[in-house]
């Protein structure tokens, strides 16, 4: 079976990052365990590369399953959608823990309205579908690659 090219994982003995680009200016990151904080410089050069191919994105995160996170994995991701917020529809976040939860508070007081928070998986895939559905034909030289 091939490897999907819209799909990178890292996985380590604490966590697991999955970066998935379900259509062009959608990237869904799935972060599971703890993640170190090298895996917020793979955060970012997914955004960075996903926006040579779209004007504006549309990022989710499924922290669902996160336990916990080195600084970096926060404050990396909040520093470029900072930078780049005319470039960025919105940032949708599933969250369960505590610590993603602070997390989310402290990123929605720095980004405002650009950060849209769930606690429930269900209004969380909703979004994600309605995204998707309305997301331009996937261009077949825009595969992720990181």
């Amino acid at each position: 079976m091939d490897k999907d090219p819209n799909t990178q994982s890292y996985v380590d003995a604490r966590g697991e990052l999955i970066i998935q680009r379900p259509a062009p200016g959608v990237l869904l990151y799935i972060e599971k365990g703890y993640l170190e904080g090298s895996r917020g410089e793979l955060i970012v050069a997914g955004m960075d590369r996903e926006l040579k191919f779209a004007p504006k994105l549309t990022i989710f995160v499924d922290g669902e399953h996160l336990e916990g996170y080195d600084p970096p994995v926060r404050t990396m991701p909040t520093d470029w959608l900072k930078k780049n917020t005319a470039r960025v529809d919105s940032q949708h976040m599933l969250v369960r823990s505590q610590i993603a939860k602070m997390g989310l508070s402290v990123a929605g007081l720095v980004l405002g309205a650009v950060i849209k928070g769930y606690t429930e998986r269900r209004p969380f895939e909703q979004a994600l579908q309605a995204v998707v559905a309305r997301a331009p034909l996937r261009s077949a030289g825009s595969s992720l690659k990181i």
